[in-house]
């Protein structure tokens, strides 16, 4: 080895000494230090992100996850960076998002997706973590607020004081941010009871919430009560006249929220089913053999189908009728018939009261 090589080396290790003396502090720099061995002395600090919050139970952030946002706060609760990633990135295997900051402790928080359904505040309207709200959008009308949009799949994520660590020259994953996703699918179908054909055109069907707005913890803020709409065409059985489905996508689903389903007649307003959604959505986790509360269920849960029985309305081939009603119903109603209960995601759920309002 060349007297210069060893000059070089030996001066390089008195800095590391001097900088362990010091407290930490390299008075030099890193990148200052003039060596041919060593290499690149800084660090790259790296976060992960997983989605296995779902009924699969497997990780399918690569698969669902179309955006990112990541926002990194310090221990004052003060916003420090932020960064967003979108497209192929996200898909590939062992995707992480590069930290750009000093050693530390930060609280991370990540919003994903939501796209187009879900204000979320970019990095310059956040100082602090309390800024960081999700709201979603919605429209207004004489019955107040609504959403009849197939709402853009939202995830939120937090990891709280994540260490950035004061190492040499190394490429360091810091964390992994699991996601929860925070949008439902619920599809409801009708089918009547005797066999009659249903018109699609004579229901009124709606999901009542207050939780369109939520709070950099996950958790919902104050909101007012938002209408969830279908968001497509019904969709009739080609094949079956007598049953059809509409879809409508909420936000958060809570286990101590007072979640309505309503199926109204649109000829006469009645209401035929109003239903506590949840009392009766977190009964099909039974089917699951994986222990879990209500709320984990609701949390990894996205996709429902619930098909309830009705009975009522119009026969569409009567027999002929030698003595008519002299004043027959112009609207007959419609009423759902309990005795067949509902099935819940392929679940029979028989009714044990009526007293459902």
């Amino acid at each position: 080895m060349k007297l210069k090589d060893i000059g070089r080396r030996c001066v390089l290790r008195s800095l590391i000494v001097l900088s362990v003396l010091c407290g930490g502090l390299w008075l030099g720099g890193c990148d200052d230090a003039i060596y041919d061995y060593e290499g690149d002395c800084s660090v790259t600090y790296r976060v992960k992100f997983s989605y296995d919050l779902n009924m699969r139970w497997a990780d399918e952030f690569a698969v669902q996850v179309k955006f990112v946002r990541l926002y990194a706060f310090d221990s004052s609760g003060k916003l420090v960076w932020s960064g967003t990633e979108s497209g192929d990135a996200l898909s590939r295997p062992g995707y992480a998002m590069e930290l750009p900051l000093p050693t530390g402790c930060y609280d991370l928080v990540a919003w994903c997706g939501g796209e187009g359904s879900f204000d979320i505040p970019s990095g310059d309207r956040v100082h602090t973590l309390s800024d960081l709200i999700a709201l979603m959008n919605r429209t207004a009308d004489s019955e107040g607020a609504y959403s009849d949009k197939d709402l853009s799949p939202l995830f939120h994520g937090m990891v709280s004081r994540v260490e950035l660590p004061d190492v040499y020259g190394a490429t360091v994953d810091v964390a992994t941010v699991p996601l929860m996703k925070n949008t439902n699918r619920i599809h409801v179908e009708l089918r009547h009871k005797d066999g009659h054909s249903l018109d699609p055109a004579s229901f009124v069907f709606s999901i009542t919430d207050s939780n369109g707005k939520m709070s950099y913890d996950n958790s919902l803020m104050s909101d007012e009560t938002v209408s969830y709409r279908p968001w497509q065409d019904v969709r009739p059985d080609e094949e079956d006249k007598s049953r059809f489905y509409v879809s409508m996508t909420t936000g958060r689903l809570m286990a101590d929220a007072k979640t309505r389903l309503w199926v109204k007649d649109a000829a006469t307003g009645k209401v035929v089913i109003d239903l506590l959604l949840i009392e009766y959505l977190v009964m099909a986790k039974e089917q699951y053999t994986q222990p879990m509360s209500n709320q984990e269920y609701l949390n990894r849960e996205d996709e429902y189908y619930l098909t309830f029985t009705i009975e009522g309305g119009d026969d569409p081939d009567p027999d002929p009728d030698p003595d008519p009603d002299p004043d027959p119903d112009p609207d007959p109603d419609y009423d759902w018939y309990f005795k067949a209960g509902i099935f819940i995601n392929s679940w029979h759920v028989m009714i044990q009261h009526t007293e459902l309002h």
